[in-house]
């Protein structure tokens, strides 16, 4: 039994700064993480890029040089969080049980699957973590058949990696076009790039199943089409990664609800990342962020209110996020969906930049390869349109 301290369960990005963030603001108890990656701490992005294309050996890692020692942190990896007892202030674990004077839930999200004939067959792979990442890297190899099943950004980013690497890649996407929320501009230009660089993109494609003895052979599509593959990768979104929550009494609901200050339902708990569920003052509705930059900005502010030494901080930054693929590069900001217009403010070749407006309101700008003009309509967002 660890002594009563702050107890982070998730040492991905949102739960290392917020334990970063305790210490800096002055906490000095007792501080546990815990993560059932086995891994030492890491950044994600890389897994669908660099790592994976062979630029890197290695991946960025959260916890670094002296991190331990000066910051005083204890980590348990490979260590499963399987129930939340609040009462008691325990978290049970694959290797026992956790006391916490308080506690951080950050156990981010995990791939969804396809429920379809052949989903068990060897060949077939998702993309959430190192050890994931390892296992894809060692299907690669020159004129080897991909199938890629998803069109958002971890798929794009997959598939143009293998692309790099001479693998011939078959993009299936069950919408009607790929980053379909991007807008049909946008999504037919990053669709385009994609093609240029020797990807194929089958559009509307929903898939069946999967074929094959022990090993896949083949992707099949509900029209009766089939995809010859000696390897496929499933990106088809995720879900957050909350199971292990149930009988806690914690209130769920798209994830985790939690208070502006990311406090959930029940005392002494919060909730950071991938998971975290908050009402967004800026935008009127609470919103949930699968970002690298959410993860950090939450991380912080919890970090620093679960400290406990200065004014509670409520959380209600802007949605960011970027993709790298084989095209260029993706930039979002705000909130993308169901919005009354569309404003294409750069259109200048592979440059593209649209803002997205909801009333008077700005509340999104979406570009493909605009890194100069992105910054300038970026600080817009959440203000009125006449602004633009």
């Amino acid at each position: 039994m660890t002594g009563d301290g702050l107890v982070v369960v998730g040492a991905s990005l949102a739960g290392v700064r917020a334990a970063q963030a305790a210490r800096r603001s002055g906490y000095t108890g007792p501080l546990t993480l815990v993560d059932a990656d086995r891994n030492d701490p890491y950044d994600k992005p890389p897994l669908s890029k660099g790592f994976l294309a062979g630029d890197v050996a290695d991946i960025p890692r959260l916890i670094v040089g002296g991190d331990r020692d000066r910051l005083d942190f204890e980590v348990r990896l490979g260590v499963a969080a399987t129930a939340l007892d609040p009462a008691r202030k325990i978290v049970r674990t694959s290797a026992g049980d956790i006391s916490y004077a308080k506690l951080l839930i950050a156990t981010g999200s995990v791939a969804r699957r396809l429920d379809v004939p052949g989903a068990h067959l060897a060949g077939i792979h998702r993309l959430r973590g190192f050890d994931d990442a390892t296992a894809l890297r060692a299907e690669i190899g020159p004129g080897r058949r991909a199938v890629v099943i998803g069109g958002g950004f971890i798929g794009l980013e997959v598939a143009s990696s293998l692309l790099k690497l001479g693998v011939s890649v078959t993009l299936l996407e069950r919408e009607p076009a790929i980053f379909a929320n991007l807008g049909r501009h946008l999504s037919g230009a990053v669709a385009r790039a994609f093609k240029a660089s020797g990807g194929v993109v089958v559009e509307s494609a929903d898939v069946a199943g999967f074929e094959g003895g022990a090993r896949l052979s083949a992707v099949v599509l509900a029209d009766g089409s089939a995809y010859e593959a000696d390897f496929a990768v499933v990106g088809v979104g995720s879900a957050p990664n909350i199971a292990w929550l149930a009988g806690s009494g914690i209130e769920v609901g798209d994830g985790i609800v939690c208070t502006e200050r990311l406090e959930t339902s029940v005392a002494d708990v919060y909730a950071a990342g991938d998971l975290a569920n908050w009402p967004s003052a800026r935008f009127g509705r609470r919103l949930r962020a699968e970002h690298w930059t959410n993860a950090v900005m939450q991380g912080v502010v919890v970090g620093q209110n679960m400290a406990g030494s200065g004014k509670p901080q409520s959380f209600d930054a802007v949605p960011y996020f970027w993709s790298d693929f084989a095209g260029g590069r993706i930039q979002v900001a705000g909130v993308l969906g169901a919005v009354d217009s569309r404003e294409r403010v750069v259109d200048d070749g592979d440059d593209l930049l649209e803002v997205l407006v909801e009333g008077d309101t700005i509340v999104a700008i979406a570009a493909l390869n605009a890194t100069k003009a992105f910054p300038k309509y970026r600080r817009l967002v959440g203000r009125s349109a006449t602004e633009l």
